[in-house]
């Protein structure tokens, strides 16, 4: 909270009242008791335990003059919790050799409330991973807002360890705006036949 006379006299009885709808403790804030022209007074509150969700807070300002109170203009803040989800899925549910290829959608889902700066990446394990640019869905800004979806795609070529494996696992992460998602894996599996036949000679 900052308190500045942008006025041209002094001011006495300097205070602060919370207006909500959020409710902040101010009794831990001291005024001085004389305010200049062109001077300020600062109080940090908190801090405070954040809860999922967007949380506006309005205060107003007040001094006195001659005893008349003179009231600042409303001012809010508002702070908003962070989220951001990750949903993997191969497009291919199965490989039978080396050199075969692998899809995968990534799906990014802010679930918070407050929006993320873009871009939105995300790191894999096994494959580069394109990702179109957040202004490319939503309303179409710069930032990835609560509930927008982002879909990012990657490629990945079968080996022959793979194979002799009989399966590829990979992970996966997703960061935008500061905020590191979930991980998600997926895996993989080869082809392998469902039906076999053995033929043995007993002569």
């Amino acid at each position: 909270l900052i308190v500045e006379n942008t006025g041209d006299t002094q001011l006495t009885a300097i205070g602060v009242t919370d207006l909500g709808p959020t409710t902040v403790d101010l009794s831990s804030c001291t005024w001085p008791a004389i305010l200049d022209p062109g001077f300020s007074a600062t109080c940090i509150v908190g801090p405070i335990a954040a809860v999922s969700g967007s949380h506006v807070n309005s205060a107003s300002a007040q001094g006195t003059y001659n005893s008349v109170v003179d009231n600042s203009p409303t001012d809010s803040a508002t702070y908003a919790s962070t989220a951001l989800s990750l949903t993997k899925n191969a497009v291919q549910t199965s490989f039978s050799a080396a050199g075969d290829t692998i899809n995968y959608n990534y799906v990014v889902t802010n679930t918070g409330a407050a929006p993320l700066v873009g871009p939105v990446t995300v790191s894999d394990s096994n494959s580069a991973v394109s990702c179109p640019a957040v202004n490319t869905v939503g309303n179409g800004d710069g930032n990835l807002d609560n509930g927008e979806i982002l879909t990012c795609t990657s490629t990945y070529t079968v080996t022959a360890t793979d194979v002799t494996i009989g399966s590829v696992s990979n992970t996966a992460i997703a960061s935008a705006g500061g905020v590191s998602s979930n991980r998600a894996y997926e895996t993989v599996y080869r082809n392998l036949p469902d039906l076999t036949i053995t033929k043995t000679n007993d002569t």
